[in-house]
């Protein structure tokens, strides 16, 4: 009975090791609005928005940076 018990749980773990897994980050996440019917510029800055979530940040070379104290001096 242990044997049939082991090898029913090892088939479980081969077949769940099979399950390819789905990253979760920005890079492989399908965009937001991107099926919107007009496809303009600002609803892809809208959804790249609302993706990153990232509001009032600017991304310059895949990093955030904060440009409000350098906006009120330039």
């Amino acid at each position: 009975m242990a044997e049939s018990f082991e090898g029913k749980s090892s088939h479980i773990s081969a077949n769940q090791a099979a399950v390819p897994s789905y990253a979760t980050d920005i890079t492989h996440r399908y965009p937001t609005f991107r099926d919107e019917p007009f496809k303009t510029v600002h609803n892809w800055l809208d959804g790249k928005r609302y993706d990153d979530g990232a509001e009032g940040l600017w991304r310059i070379n895949d990093d955030l940076y904060d440009l409000e104290d350098f906006a009120h001096t330039h």
